[in-house]
């Protein structure tokens, strides 16, 4: 009863189901066993990261994409802040840690961003993946960058073909790791 007189924000609905659909695809097991993506905090953290930015990239140019962009910026933050919560970090620590995620999600989404936008988008987005999502792995496969950048680049081509009235209503699907590292030309 009292949730009637609750206010609803802008896009909260969808902005959940489009985190939700982000979360899940990073949590695929494929991305941390063949694809060396590091099964760390921080590992999780900058390829929940990947997703929303592609995510943000497909709707920033749209009729209402910047508020559904900010919409899921809030959704994913708040979740994030709520996971230290019940992991029982306090409430001097929270703040911290959130500035630090904050920058860190300003960094990647303006490196990945200039990456697509560049003339040799390939190179440029394998060089920001390998300086956010790899920053301390030392690759046991050759190809492994290679891979990632195909799926990263595969999802946004797949995204910029998908019906914009779909993803703003919160529906969207990720292509699967193994099937999106394909060696797609763009």
């Amino acid at each position: 009863m009292f949730g009637l007189f609750k206010s609803k924000k802008r896009y909260e609905q969808e902005s959940w189901a489009l985190f939700i659909a982000a979360q899940d695809a990073a949590r695929n097991a494929y991305f941390y066993e063949n694809l060396e993506v590091p099964d760390t905090t921080e590992g999780r953290f900058d390829l929940l990261l990947v997703h929303i930015f592609l995510i943000i990239n497909r709707i920033k140019d749209e009729k209402g994409g910047p508020q559904l962009g900010q919409a899921l910026f809030d959704t994913a933050f708040l979740n994030i802040d709520e996971g230290y919560r019940e992991i029982g970090v306090g409430d001097m620590g929270v703040p911290k840690r959130m500035k630090k995620h904050m920058l860190a999600f300003n960094g990647r989404m303006h490196a990945y961003e200039q990456a697509l936008q560049h003339e040799n988008a390939r190179e440029e987005l394998a060089s920001a993946l390998d300086r956010n999502l790899y920053t301390l792995v030392h690759f046991e496969k050759p190809d492994t960058l290679h891979r990632m950048t195909a799926y990263v680049l595969n999802n946004a081509a797949q995204l910029q073909s998908a019906p914009i009235n779909d993803i703003m209503a919160g529906h969207i699907t990720f292509m699967p790791p193994e099937s999106g590292t394909m060696t797609k030309e763009s």
